[in-house]
């Protein structure tokens, strides 16, 4: 069990590692930005959101799925595979793995797109934070704010602010982590 919870002990690296951590959240904010330019229409904020919202969101997301998915994810599934195989492909096993598991809740409260899309852009971003991960001494800090400013990222553009929707957000965003997981495949050499 101690080695299970190391990487919750592993927050004192780079601070690079921390502006990694939230780089989800640029990258909501940008593929809004590329949907507004690719339909050539202003960005307009369609509701308010209030500091009480904006504080109930960060502990929503921090408790909800950031902080016990990436002890299993992580922590646990990802070194195991490693011991076996690649990171990549660790990260890309981690990835259907967790399609699959989202796909399950899908079933019951439908995300609105092809659900294909959303298995492409897990399985980069597990080739992604997989790479995170090892870059970051196995920081489970780093990897959970990681996945916590994916998921807070999204929640704000779609659904708080109401800046774009998902059909229209998925196949940016199959762009962009597509493009980053191929960046960090060649960086890696391919390990």
């Amino acid at each position: 069990i101690s080695e299970l919870f190391a990487g919750w002990k592993k927050w004192r690296v780079s601070i690079v590692w921390y502006l990694v951590g939230i780089i989800p959240i640029i990258i909501a904010f940008t593929a809004t930005g590329i949907n507004s330019l690719i339909n050539g229409k202003a960005i307009q904020i369609r509701t308010e959101i209030s500091w009480i919202t904006l504080l109930s969101m960060f502990i929503f997301h921090f408790m909800q799925g950031a902080t016990g998915e990436e002890l299993g994810w992580r922590g646990y599934a990802l070194p195991k595979l490693e011991e076996r195989y690649s990171v990549l492909i660790s990260g890309i096993i981690l990835g259907l793995l967790i399609s699959g598991w989202h796909s399950i809740l899908h079933l019951v409260s439908p995300i609105g797109v092809p659900e294909w899309q959303f298995w492409l852009i897990m399985v980069c971003y597990c080739i992604i934070i997989a790479w995170v991960y090892n870059q970051s001494n196995h920081s489970l800090v780093i990897v959970t704010l990681f996945h916590f400013s994916f998921n807070l990222g999204l929640d704000l553009v779609v659904t708080k602010l109401e800046l774009i929707n998902l059909s229209e957000l998925f196949p940016i965003y199959i762009g962009i982590y597509l493009l980053i997981a191929i960046v960090v495949i060649i960086a890696s050499g391919r390990k």
